[in-house]
């Protein structure tokens, strides 16, 4: 429920490869859908050159958070020695698997726990991203909806000159026509129920004037 978040030199999360069976893979923050990578000639200022070729630009995963019982990353305990196998001991302290779920947050840049983006207070809505996701990891997701209760916001999509202009009309005009409409159907449909309750009980009265 944020909005704003900065990301000072991001770098891209491949999420193409398909995330390990038990592994559950939630794409946290993405970049626009007109931004692109660069491996060559990085500028630090987007601001100065776009990418010649327009098919490059793609949204792409800048944090992403992986839950689940994950798989050790070495075949047995480095600690271990040949010495303690050829003395005949066949217990092992290595866990291939994780016993209990854990959570791996992963960001393309550091740049998101610096002074750079988070202020004094921590009321940026980065460091809010920040901290909502050290709770989460934490066990205190309910944290992280009271955090964000009141500041969330949806922002304002770019329109065309021509639809700004039309919005802009039918709010100084459009509204007053239609509240005039509604109060010229309004009398109209009274006196045709006065002109009908008149003729069923009592269409003799010559005190009636109608128009």
């Amino acid at each position: 429920n944020l909005g704003y978040v900065i990301f000072l030199q991001p770098g891209k999360i491949n999420t193409d490869i398909a995330a390990p069976d038990g592994i559950k893979r939630t794409v946290l923050a993405r970049s626009s859908e007109k931004s692109w990578t660069q491996s060559q000639n990085i500028q630090l200022t987007p601001n100065i050159g776009v990418p010649y070729d327009k098919s490059t630009e793609k949204s792409e995963a800048l944090a992403v958070l992986a839950e689940g019982k994950f798989k050790s990353a070495f075949d047995k305990n480095p600690a271990e020695t040949e010495s303690d196998a050829e003395d005949g001991l066949a217990t092992t302290t290595h866990i291939s698997q994780a016993r209990q779920s854990g959570k791996i947050f992963v960001a393309g840049t550091s740049y998101i726990t610096s002074n750079q983006l988070i202020d004094e207070n921590c009321s940026e809505p980065v460091a809010l991203f920040v901290r909502n996701a050290v709770d989460y990891m934490n066990g205190n997701a309910d944290l992280c909806s009271m955090r964000t209760k009141g500041v969330s916001f949806q922002t304002i999509d770019k329109t065309t000159g021509a639809y700004a202009r039309f919005v802009e009309y039918f709010c100084m005009f459009g509204l007053a026509l239609l509240i005039i409409g509604a109060g010229l159907f309004v009398w109209r449909k009274r006196t045709i129920r006065r002109r009908k309750i008149h003729s069923v009980y009592n269409p003799n009265d010559s005190r009636e004037i109608t128009k």
